[in-house]
């Protein structure tokens, strides 16, 4: 019935009809129950994660062609260093070579399919939280907040350089006679290396293990909030030193490449002190990052300029962060509270249930196929001097040995964490009581404000009230006035 339901659902999907759509689909929710709304959203997470797949693939292949086209624009010419001449190098460009014109218009193209997957990630996601029931069933995109967020991408990663834009921008120095002139294409390319490193983030967001709708109805009967804080904490808590390597390396690229592109034209204006930071090697840029991020500081390489200074300020604390994050990565970082901790372990539980009846499978199978082996061997003595039987044999005792030993650990792996997951939620369940009453407590208080104004509209409408009976009980001496004087003579 489920199958059918979701199959149903698939093809409703693809409908143009929305009213249609959305009047079957509610009527399916009602005939198969919460798991055809539970499939039908997996579906939809899919294609969300095919989607991001391709939209952060096209963002780092984008960055990746932007640095060829900037170093294939640039040509160094050095100078022999003189204390009475300032100038060392002179850093010519020219955007009119095929390579790099040809390379600007496939970032162009690679822009422009990031952008559009950025909107069909917003697209499929709202649609995707509608079916969670997270947003209400009459509100539409462009009332909800994801339209803002949408808007704010789009922004950001349609920055680049297109072809034919070539022109320098004038930046005042501290240390320079004169203001320097930067091109811009280093400029544009500075701030797409930065603005499109946040996607490998939001992939893993969005597409952990972790983020299901199964997994989000465990979080809800431990009263923990499913979002995707949650999840990245659970993918931290989970591989913290991979995932903090990760975003490491890809922070030391993309500030050594900047620092490195920012310095290189101060090359210009070179004294005794800094004749020996050659800025045009990039693995120096790397250096210079390496040691600033781990708070070493040789000083054999530092910026002079204000916008090297700014990036290295901002790798600074970002360096800081990162290490204090892979210091105190299971401790301060992906610490769970009581709830989350509980909600984690029913998870893991779960999955090693899956995992104890696959190895349980796999063992009776192997256990099958090396008996019925043997019974071949007792039907016929003379396969026991056939080399091919021997091997054949050798081989399936091997393969069931290896599955009982997978499905004897499996299993002892099984009851210690049934066992002390019993004793956790036994010693936590005070935690739990207590956390719960507080949140009634909470709730008590938020509507106290509520109930004052109610009181204060009570004793207000009291008042109005006895206004009122006694204007009416002064019209009522007026009608008996005018009855004992007109009405009586009558």
């Amino acid at each position: 019935m489920d199958d059918l339901g979701y199959n149903f659902a698939r093809k409703l999907i693809k409908s143009n009809n929305e009213n249609q759509e959305e009047l079957i689909l509610n009527s399916g929710f009602d005939f198969f129950g919460d798991e055809y709304r539970k499939k039908i959203a997996m579906s939809i997470l899919y294609k969300l994660k095919i989607i991001d797949i391709f939209v952060m693939v096209f963002a780092y292949l984008s960055c990746l062609l932007a640095v060829i086209s900037l170093e294939k624009n640039m040509t160094f010419e050095t100078i022999t260093y003189d204390p009475n001449v300032k100038e060392l190098a002179h850093i010519s460009f020219d955007p009119d070579i095929p390579v790099v014109q040809i390379l600007r218009i496939l970032v162009t193209i690679l822009t422009i399919l990031i952008i559009v997957g950025i909107i069909l990630h917003y697209l499929i996601r709202f649609k995707y939280d509608k079916f969670r029931l997270v947003i209400p069933k009459n509100s539409t995109f462009l009332n909800y907040e994801y339209s803002f967020y949408m808007i704010l991408e789009i922004l950001l990663n349609a920055v680049h350089t297109p072809i034919g834009v070539d022109s320098d921008i004038t930046l005042p120095q501290r240390i320079a006679d004169k203001p320097v002139d930067v091109n811009i294409d280093v400029l544009l390319t500075i701030l797409l290396l930065f603005f499109r490193s946040y996607h490998i983030m939001k992939f893993f967001a969005f597409h952990s293990k972790w983020n299901n709708v199964y997994n989000e109805d465990i979080c809800n009967s431990c009263n923990v909030k499913f979002n995707f804080s949650f999840c990245i904490k659970s993918e931290f808590k989970e591989c913290p030193f991979f995932l903090v390597s990760i975003i490491l390396l890809i922070s030391i690229c993309i500030f050594g490449y900047s620092l490195r592109c920012s310095e290189m034209f101060f090359m210009y204006y070179a004294s005794e002190s800094t004749y020996n930071m050659n800025w045009k090697d990039f693995w120096n840029g790397l250096w210079c990052i390496i040691i600033t991020m781990t708070t070493v500081g040789f000083g054999d390489f530092y910026p002079i300029s204000i916008l090297g200074r700014v990036i290295v300020v901002i790798a600074c604390f970002w360096g800081t962060f990162l290490i204090s994050m892979m210091v105190a990565a299971l401790t301060f970082i992906v610490e769970f509270n009581s709830q989350e901790a509980i909600s984690y372990e029913k998870i893991k539980c779960s999955n090693n249930e899956k995992e104890y009846g696959l190895q349980a499978v796999k063992l009776l199978q192997n256990c099958f196929r090396y008996f019925f082996l043997m019974k071949k061997l007792n039907n016929d003595c003379m396969l026991i001097n056939n080399a091919k039987f021997r091997a054949l044999k050798s081989t399936l005792f091997f393969k069931m040995k290896t599955s009982f030993e997978q499905f004897r650990k499996i299993k002892n792996i099984k009851e210690k964490q049934y066992f002390y997951f019993e004793i956790e939620k036994i010693m936590k369940r005070l935690n739990v009581k207590i956390s719960k009453d507080m949140d009634t407590i909470k709730e008590e208080i938020s509507i106290m404000p509520e109930i004052k104004k109610l009181m204060f509209d009570y004793h207000k409408n009291q008042e109005n009230l006895k206004t009122k009976i006694l204007e009416l009980y002064k019209e009522l001496e007026e009608i008996c006035i005018f009855k004992d004087h007109f009405v009586k003579p009558l």
